[in-house]
């Protein structure tokens, strides 16, 4: 269970540092992959969700040793608060905020958004890390007509 919690939170951290970097900078830009903003970002968020990771697995320890279906749902959605959180701070959308920098932001929120709600690959990805059920995605237009 340990290795399931801390690769769901690496994941996230992943995905954090991707939409700061997107949110901030163009997509032409070239920024270092250890950035000092990227890297500290997602060491915050290591430190927000660290009091809660030692609590479940302290939780487990006293029990069956593994997370139930609701504990790692609550995993899930504290690492999503968590991000979201972190995210708006590292990339503030504001009245200042440009046209060009404003629309990075929300697209890059958004985006962050789906994918700790469950949804693409890398949505995919962490409910299937956590062993929660993958959202099955909707049929397209596309799909129904090749059929």
């Amino acid at each position: 269970m340990r290795s399931d919690l801390w690769k769901s939170a690496d994941q996230v951290a992943s995905l954090l540092r991707f939409a700061v970097r997107n949110a901030l900078f163009s997509a032409g830009a070239s920024v270092k992959p250890d950035a000092a903003l990227l890297n500290a970002v997602r060491e915050r968020l290591w430190e927000e969700t660290e009091t809660r990771f030692f609590a479940m697995l302290e939780t487990a320890a006293q029990g069956s040793g593994e997370a139930s279906d609701a504990e790692r749902a609550g995993w899930r959605s504290h690492l999503r608060n968590v991000a979201l959180a972190l995210f708006d701070e590292a990339a503030p959308l504001s009245a200042d905020s440009g046209g060009s920098a404003a629309v990075r932001i929300g697209k890059a929120r958004r985006l962050l958004g789906i994918a700790l709600a469950g949804y693409g690959p890398t949505g995919a990805l962490l409910l299937t890390t956590l062993a929660l059920p993958v959202i099955e995605p909707k049929e397209t237009k596309n799909k129904r007509k090749a059929a």
